[in-house]
């Protein structure tokens, strides 16, 4: 006999935690701890002449996700 499943999200793996941040601290007891969560990324150019296109610019930051 077969079993179906009728919604394919049931069952596992469900992400618990999804974020950006500058540091991540694994504690000696496996605990995470992250150091400055990033919710918004802004870039602004300034002066008389602004570019039509941004230019690329770097932003370190680590992804959790657990």
């Amino acid at each position: 006999m077969t079993t179906q499943i009728c919604n394919p999200f049931e069952r596992g793996p469900y992400v618990q935690l999804a974020a950006f941040c500058e540091y991540v601290l694994r504690e000696a007891d496996g605990v995470l701890s992250l150091v400055r969560v990033v919710n918004v990324v802004t870039h602004a150019e300034r002066g008389p002449n602004p570019p039509e296109e941004m230019p690329e610019f770097h932003f370190p930051l680590n992804l959790v996700l657990t």
